[in-house]
């Protein structure tokens, strides 16, 4: 009868649906995990469910209601102070008009991502944010922008030694030289 912690573990059960490709079901535990939250008048919970609705409508296909809960999660973590949240959002609303092909407004969203996750030293969110950037740039044919954020987003994945994300940045490093012609660069 632990009322408190029901929305955590339906939150959790949640992402074991959306981990295991069950999006209708993960979808079904999210939105009880963020009804419970709301009851509880735990806002922060609340914000963080909010997103990870918002993600699997995203990777469902439906990016306008993955945009309309990711912009009420940034709602709630504005309204909170919640700054790690709104880094998060900010990405994530980013990433969604990256998607829909809207770059110049994902680039905004981006930035303000960017710069929140360096005023409060969230250095994952730093070089995640930095390689989406950057991806954007090279999806604009922004070649020389794309390279700066890039190799500022390699630098720091190898400073804080990011796994996944320093292949990743390296790989993009090295379409980036290929496409400016730049090969003995991209070589090594």
């Amino acid at each position: 009868h632990d009322v408190d912690g029901k929305a955590p573990a339906l939150g959790n059960i949640g992402v074991i649906w959306h981990d295991k490709g069950e999006l209708d079901k993960a979808l079904e535990y999210k939105q009880e995990a963020q009804a419970q939250a709301h009851g509880l008048g735990d806002q922060w919970a609340e914000a963080v469910y909010l997103g990870n609705i918002g993600s699997v409508w995203r990777d469902k296909g439906d990016l306008d209601k993955a945009l309309e809960y990711y912009e009420q999660a940034l709602e709630l973590s504005r309204a909170l102070g919640d700054k790690w949240g709104m880094a998060s959002d900010l990405a994530r609303i980013g990433s969604i008009y990256r998607d829909k092909g809207r770059l110049d407004k994902a680039l905004l969203y981006k930035e303000e991502a960017l710069a929140m996750a360096r005023k409060i030293g969230y250095r994952l969110g730093v070089v995640t944010v930095l390689s989406s950037i950057g991806s954007i740039y090279y999806n604009q044919g922004r070649l020389d922008r794309a390279l700066v954020y890039g190799r500022e987003a390699l630098g720091l994945a190898r400073e804080t030694a990011y796994g996944t994300i320093l292949r990743d940045a390296y790989t993009k490093q090295d379409f980036i030289l290929k496409d400016k012609e730049e090969y003995a660069q991209a070589v090594p």
